[in-house]
């Protein structure tokens, strides 16, 4: 269950970029993030120093916030949150444990705890914090696609294919798992049949979806190595 959040008047763009921070995506793109332009009314500032000074505003409130109410869990994951967009990893990893220490079975603390340890290339932590969210909800599509991410990122390749698999199999509309299991076993397992055969699954299913020209493209690729 989602814990109430408390609003602090810091600009809603801001707290919903510390929201929105992506999963990790593709394996073979990085993330990028990028700030929401300063408003007319501050010209002399550029997008990255206002952003920060924004965050920096952020976590100051929330603080205060904590500080006066040790036990007020929702403030303490939107600290978590503002950190992590921050990038300011063991700060952001100390205030989600506050969270966890009370409830320990947060699911959305979990996954953002996962995404942060992925993030940061501690792929054996966000395993643990993503296969904790599976435990609970083993439908959470999104999660057994990054779990499978952190795998690969690992070098656990065959644990990374049994999670794109299962993902597959409980959600199979899901784009990023018929995408990234095409990656494994095109990249990983040198499996040029099976990669097309997965992209090709993938161009059916999502004819519109902005990935199509790049993964034409790959299975263009993949196709001469299978001559």
């Amino acid at each position: 269950m989602k814990n109430n959040i408390v609003v602090v008047g810091i600009g809603g763009f801001v707290l919903g970029l510390a929201m929105g921070l992506a999963m990790p995506g593709l394996f073979s793109t990085g993330t990028s993030h990028v700030a929401a332009p300063p408003p007319a009314s501050q010209p002399s500032y550029d997008d990255e120093t206002y952003m920060r000074e924004q965050f920096e505003h952020a976590i100051k409130e929330y603080s205060a916030i904590v500080e006066k109410d040790p036990q007020n869990m929702g403030a303490w994951q939107q600290l978590g949150e503002l950190y992590y967009a921050a990038g300011q990893y063991q700060e952001s990893v100390d205030s989600f444990q506050k969270v966890l220490d009370n409830d320990p079975k947060n699911i959305e603390v979990l996954t953002y705890l996962g995404n942060l340890n992925y993030d940061y290339q501690k792929f054996t932590e966000a395993i643990s914090s993503y296969q904790k969210v599976l435990d609970q909800d083993p439908a959470i599509t999104d999660v057994r696609v990054d779990m499978a991410t952190a795998y690969r990122r690992s070098k656990q390749i065959d644990k990374a294919l049994e999670e794109l698999h299962r993902a597959i199999a409980d959600n199979p509309k899901h784009p990023n798992a018929r995408v990234n299991l095409g990656i494994v076993l095109r990249f990983d397992k040198e499996d040029y049949a099976g990669a097309v055969t997965a992209w090709m699954d993938f161009l059916r299913l999502f004819p519109d979806h902005s990935e199509v020209p790049r993964i034409k493209k790959m299975v263009e690729e993949t196709k001469e190595l299978l001559n």
